[in-house]
């Protein structure tokens, strides 16, 4: 799946996709990071890939706009990364 003009996602699973949306959770002082009541956790907004891929290795919950042609939005929750050595090539020189 294609996410973003900025982010691919061939890579990605979801472990768990939040319901909430971006907008819903608690601000902080960092423009970046939200704290979700729900679960007791920050959530990191991802601009790149090389972000989105720290997030998630680190186990953390993040937040990263999608545009898939027919809709768009901004997708919370936590992933996993299986990549290969030439999806790591891809990720890292985009």
């Amino acid at each position: 799946m294609s996410i973003s003009r900025h982010i691919k996602c061939d890579f990605l699973e979801w472990e768990f996709k939040c319901p909430k949306l971006w907008q819903e959770l608690e601000e902080s002082t960092s423009p970046d990071v939200r704290f979700c009541n729900g679960c007791k956790s920050n959530v990191y907004f991802s601009n790149n890939n090389a972000q989105l891929i720290k997030w998630a290795n680190e186990g953390k919950c993040t937040a990263f706009e999608y545009d898939n042609g027919s809709e768009k939005g901004i997708l919370t929750g936590s992933l996993n990364v299986h990549m290969t050595t030439e999806n790591e090539k891809k990720v890292w020189h985009s």
